[in-house]
């Protein structure tokens, strides 16, 4: 779900720039109206603002979300570990701890090249709090 409010996100900025430009390409039917009534710049521009307050809080875990996504990809773990603090209330250190070796865990990366997600077979026990968080991001 946040992939598909972060690409409606874009399309809306997409199109605002479009609008802006006089470039109706991806309303066929407002082309062919524009001309009776204009349209004001702002009627975008609040809709965008609408969307972005409404949705701000997949915005504050999108670097989680990145990380369940991709857990091996590099990332600010600092930034991670903070994220999880603010929105998931789990602890900074322990986390920092279980993201480090998370990713240097040779095991598992050897288990993303042979399937399609990673989590099932990662150990509760183990990541305890990257498991948890993978299962209320997902």
């Amino acid at each position: 779900m946040i992939s598909d409010i972060k690409a409606f996100i874009r399309k809306i900025e997409l199109w605002e720039q479009n609008l802006t430009d006089g470039d109706t390409r991806h309303f066929p039917v407002l082309s062919e109206n524009i001309s009776q009534n204009p349209l004001e710049p702002y009627d975008i521009s609040n809709l965008q603002d609408n969307f972005n307050n409404r949705f701000k809080d997949f915005n504050e875990i999108a670097i989680v979300a990145q990380l369940v996504v991709s857990p091996f990809m590099d990332s600010d773990i600092q930034q991670f570990a903070a994220s999880l603090t603010q929105n998931f209330s789990e602890g900074i250190a322990a986390t920092e701890m279980e993201v480090i070796e998370f990713q240097n865990d040779l095991a598992l990366k050897s288990l993303v090249s042979n399937t399609k997600c990673i989590w099932p077979p990662v150990s509760e026990d183990k990541y305890l709090v990257l498991c948890r968080v993978a299962l209320k991001v997902k």
